[in-house]
């Protein structure tokens, strides 16, 4: 994508980042609406029951607060908090997360075991916070970001700066310049040879190195995995330094950040400051961050002093209620620690030669704002793949040249809005001009030579996206598990590819986390078994890695083995950009029957997941279920490494207990489970008809290729997975019908899954069976619900369409053919089954064995009769034939203002199908349900949530159509639950007396008295005295 204008990228990019922006908000709000405190606690996002353990001033006067748990000295509970995240601070007792009763927000800057600190966004002044209440705390989306960005964008409009060539080039149509024809002489030796700073460069880093130093605008460094990219930034900085420049280096991670500074800082003629938090940086860094350096500073010790001052006064606001001239004495000194610590700032900054911070702190409102514009000369990104253009430009306007680093072929930048990405937010700086048909491939150079991986390991890399251009270096282009110290050789340890294939297996997917993540129990089981073998053979868990897409199965994975092996890593593929193991054992998860695979087909995904291994790579998976990319990854596997079936490892796998997939507490289990048994009915809305008939065709096909199997001839049974959707089983159900084949559903709630067994001649038939064929509709849909047992709503209306309904039985009619249909019936039906008891009739005698049929001598299920039977004779029994059933007597219970619009619908006896019905339901569902309104509330209404019904809303609330017992009971009972009414009143709970405070106050108190009592006494005696 080019632009044809530097204001039509400013344009675009602010609407990309409004849609992310809310897409961000949407998905937020999604987690946390309708969930109790306690449950985001459970979730990581949220730390109750905390409370004020100190205040103080940290950098620029920002207000630091310490929280940590009521009791003293008991850890915090487990979260998914850290050092940047953005934090809501809210009283403890308040029933919901609004942003109305939030107090005030900031940044972890600390987390700990028992505390964690907060930096307040704004001052304190007129923030609340008192020593004796409870707070919570709980993630905020990120709105620093945004914000920021949003601000580095709206300055790029009328930007007149160091970077004006670049921008022309990139924006104005214009060509990048020639490089210049010689180096600077201060960097050259005597034979007029760069003088390197690392000696052990191979060629094409050295030319990258060369070729970034003589370029006028930027320089493309694109490094493939193990090529030693940042090795080569690194040369490039000290170079650049060397020849009398200042450089601005900066990355999207805190983690590329600090490799930089790592590898800087030995050399001792760089004088490099990192920007940001100590607590985000690595321990071995941390004195070159920012407070570090301004500590050892001379002005400090003027700085501190106010700083203690300051604190002081702030520990004093929280103990009295008579702020009005503590606050005047906060103010006054902020602004004098302000001053004296921005002139520290600027001492400090305007000596270094190097300033390192994250893509997103190179703004005008952190320590950069103490600079002049044009004060740097160069700008390094590294991993600039891995970030958006607009985080780019924040860091590129302060610097003529640029060098930009990274590897468009390895992970994206994360884009939460699908919309936002599709229109052009997840492409990168990096991408956009090595894409550049005029010049794009004058300023890129791509390193060629690998350190890390086993040639064989390397190769389809190199082939699938690097035109194989890659090399193994010598020293690792064929070295093996075996050759470490102290592990043996043997099949596992002597061979860099294996591929544990477990397709025929029956080793499905499962889909049981609320977030939609997948897991796969058996190739986790395949997991344990390689990792063990590896272990035995002397290989360190340290030196393994198991790496998969999902994080389900990384959750799995890790209640599997991180007990008895805690150095084995199990991390997601994300989560594993730019590490490297000794052996990586890769899952992939899916396996399906339709082949759907996800962001697995992501070969930038598959990229990153082969080239972290160094020896070793075992791919498990299943290859009837891949996409493009990873079907030429297993090709590649079968033709180049040993491939072995998960059937090899079965009498081995009985020994691997599996736990429960997302079940770490059985209560949370239980939870998951049932958020997506009540999510499945759901699934199919978002296909569309082309995509319905695309699985459609798909399963058929291997419906067919199965039938026709002798699999299938010798009466196995075809078991189908519980991951399939509503949609999926109708289309197996029909053709099995079609077909002849015997079809059921088994399992509960998610493991719901579907039978198929080709039919086998057996006995004659059994009694009661023709009393199926006469039910109605209402009955059958009971009798089917009763005879699945807990079935959910999809299965169950997947059986209700392949029913006549009872217009069709009290009538003759033609044949009906059931043709397969592409839409989903699911998606119509509205009404829920009805609850009662079962029909009188031997449900075990209709499960286990079949009927011949009288006409076709056909055998078929017995639960399938009854249909069979509607297409073999072309018509329904008659109504002599139909017996009538006595009604059961239910007393409703009293709900005299509600109407139950159902006794007025008049169907027309020529509706056929079922459709009808429901189509004249939805009709009377357009208008309120109050017995005198006729309101229609087809656009506005609401349902209540006690009797289901819908109102307009005049009637909506339950006290006015009838539900008020109803609701009275619910209160009752949630009171009698929490304890309380309301804060404040007289059933509040009481608080936990902490004793070590209670006798603090009870010294104060004592004090006090003693104080009255010798003023009373002087009192007295001067009385006396005048007297």
């Amino acid at each position: 994508m080019q632009y044809n204008s530097l204001e039509d990228f400013v344009i675009q990019q602010l609407e990309l980042l409004n849609l992310e922006r809310d897409a961000e908000i949407a998905e937020n709000r999604r987690l946390q609406e309708n969930i109790s405190a306690k449950q985001l606690q459970e979730k990581g996002v949220c730390i109750l029951n905390l409370i004020v353990q100190g205040i103080r001033s940290g950098l620029y006067g920002r207000t630091i607060i310490t929280f940590g748990c009521k009791l003293v000295g008991k850890e915090l509970p487990s979260s998914n908090l850290s050092s940047g995240d953005i934090v809501g601070i809210f009283p403890n007792s308040s029933a919901s997360q609004l942003e109305k009763d939030q107090i005030c927000s900031g940044i972890v800057s600390c987390l700990k075991s028992s505390t964690i600190e907060i930096a307040l966004d704004t001052d304190s002044d007129n923030i609340d916070l008192n020593d004796n209440e409870c707070y919570k705390l709980l993630q905020l989306a990120n709105s620093v970001t945004y914000r920021r960005l949003k601000m580095g964008l709206n300055s790029l409009k009328n930007y007149q700066g160091p970077a004006a060539a670049l921008i022309n080039t990139l924006f104005g149509g214009q060509t990048f310049s020639s490089a210049t024809i010689s180096l600077p002489p201060i960097l050259l030796g005597y034979n007029s040879d760069l003088v390197w700073f690392n000696k052990n460069l191979d060629n094409s880093q050295k030319e990258a190195v060369e070729f970034a130093l003589k370029q006028r605008e930027v320089a493309v460094v694109h490094g493939p995995p193990g090529t030693g990219k940042t090795t080569t930034v690194v040369e490039i900085i000290l170079q650049t330094v060397k020849a009398g420049s200042r450089v601005l280096a900066c990355a999207p991670s805190n983690v590329a950040v600090d490799n930089m500074l790592e590898k800087l800082v030995s050399n001792s003629s760089v004088k490099a400051i990192r920007l940001g938090h100590p607590t985000r940086m690595q321990e071995a860094i941390q004195n070159r961050s920012l407070d570090a350096v301004l500590s050892n500073s001379e002005a400090r010790s003027i700085v501190n002093d106010v700083r203690r001052d300051l604190d002081a006064q702030l520990k004093q606001m929280t103990k009295t209620k008579k702020r009005g001239p503590i606050f005047n004495e906060i103010k006054n000194l902020r602004k004098e620690l302000r001053e004296r610590e921005t002139k520290a700032v600027k001492e400090v900054l305007s000596h270094a030669n190097v300033i390192l911070t994250t893509l997103t702190s190179a703004t005008q409102e952190g320590p950069l704002k103490h600079l002049l514009p044009d004060h740097f000369d160069y700008v390094v990104i590294d991993e600039c793949s891995q970030s958006t253009e607009s985080a780019c430009w924040l860091a590129l306007t302060r610097a003529p040249r640029a060098l930009l680093a990274g590897d468009h072929f390895q992970l994206p930048p994360t884009i939460i809005s699908s919309e936002a990405e599709r229109k052009g937010l997840g492409l990168t700086l990096m991408e956009r001009i090595i894409n550049r048909k005029e010049d794009g491939n004058l300023c890129v150079r791509m390193l060629t030579t690998q350190y890390r991986m086993h040639r064989d390991i390397m190769q389809w890399a190199s082939n699938q996206l690097y035109q194989g251009k890659l090399e193994a270096h010598p020293s690792v282009a064929s070295h093996l598990l075996m050759e470490l110290p102290g592990v043996e050789e043997n099949e596992d340890t002597g061979i860099p590819l294996l591929l544990i294939d477990t397709a025929g297996s029956d080793f499905h997917e499962s889909a049981a986390s609320e977030e939609g993540s997948k897991a796969n129990s058996g190739e986790a089981a395949l997991v344990a078994l390689h990792v063990q073998r590896l272990i035995d053979s002397g290989v360190p868990a340290r030196d393994i890695a198991v790496v998969t897409p999902y994080n389900l199965q990384v959750e799995l994975l890790r209640q599997m083995l991180s007990g008895k092996h805690p150095q084995l890593e199990i991390r997601s593929v994300d989560g594993f950009q730019g590490r490297e193991k000794e052996a990586i054992i890769l899952s992939l998860v899916r396996s399906n029957s339709t082949g759907q695979v996800g962001f697995v087909a992501d070969v930038r995904r598959l990229n990153v997941a082969c080239t972290r291994a160094r020896r070793h790579l075992c791919l498990v998976t299943d290859s009837s279920t891949t996409s493009r990319a990873a079907s030429g990854l297993v090709e590649y596997m079968e033709k180049h490494g040993e491939v072995r079936s998960a059937h090899q490892y079965l009498q081995e796998m009985d020994n691997v207990v599996v736990p429960e997939i997302g079940n770490r507490k059985p209560r949370e289990a239980a939870k998951i489970h049932k958020v997506v048994a009540q999510c499945k009915p759901t699934q199919d809305n978002y296909q569309s008809k082309e995509e319905k008939e695309e699985i459609a065709s798909k399963i058929i096909a291997m419906l067919i290729g199965w039938s026709s199997s002798t699999e299938c001839s010798s009466g196995c049974i075809k078991e189908f997975p519980s991951t399939m959707t509503a949609y999926e089983r109708l289309v197996i159900h029909q053709w099995a019908e079609e077909h002849g084949f015997q079809h059921k559903s088994v399992g509960e709630n998610h493991n719901r899954r579907i039978q198929v067994q080709k039919h086998i001649v057996s006995a004659a038939p059994q009694p009661h069976v023709k009393e199926i064929s006469s039910l109605s509709v209402s009955e059958a849909t009971i009798f089917l619900k009763n005879d699945a047992g807990e079935d959910d709503l999809s299965d169950l209306t997947e059986k209700i369409n392949l029913i006549p309904n009872e217009t069709s039985l009290k009538q003759k009619k033609k044949k009906q053919n059931f043709k397969f249909g592409m839409e989903n019936p699911v998606a119509s039906l509205k009404e829920k089954p009805v609850k009662s008891l079962a029909p009188n009739l031997p449900v075990s005698d209709l499960v286990d064995s079949n009927i011949q049929c009288d006409d076709c001598q056909k055998t078929v299920p017995k639960l399938n009769f009854a249909l069979h039977r509607l297409r073999c004779t072309g018509s329904c029994p008659t109504e002599q034939a139909v017996k009538p059933k006595q009604k059961l007597m239910v007393k409703p219970l009293p709900v005299p203002l509600q109407v139950d619009r159902t006794k007025n619908l008049k169907v027309d006896k020529k509706v056929e199908d079922i459709d009808g019905i429901l189509s004249e339901f939805r009709q009377l569902d357009n208008v309120c349900n109050y017995a005198t309104c006729k309101t229609g509330i087809s656009l506005m209404g609401q349902q209540c949530t006690l009797c289901k019904r819908r109102f307009c809303l005049s009637h909506h609330l339950p006290e006015i159509h009838g539900c008020g017992d109803a609701i009275r009971r619910q209160a009752r009972n949630v009171t009698l639950k929490q304890g309380f009414v309301a804060p404040g009143s007289l059933l509040v709970k009481p608080k936990a007396v902490d004793v070590a405070k209670r006798a603090h106050l009870q010294r104060k108190l004592d004090s006090k008295l003693e104080d009255f009592s010798t003023q009373r006494a002087g009192k007295k005696e001067e009385k006396k005295k005048k007297k």
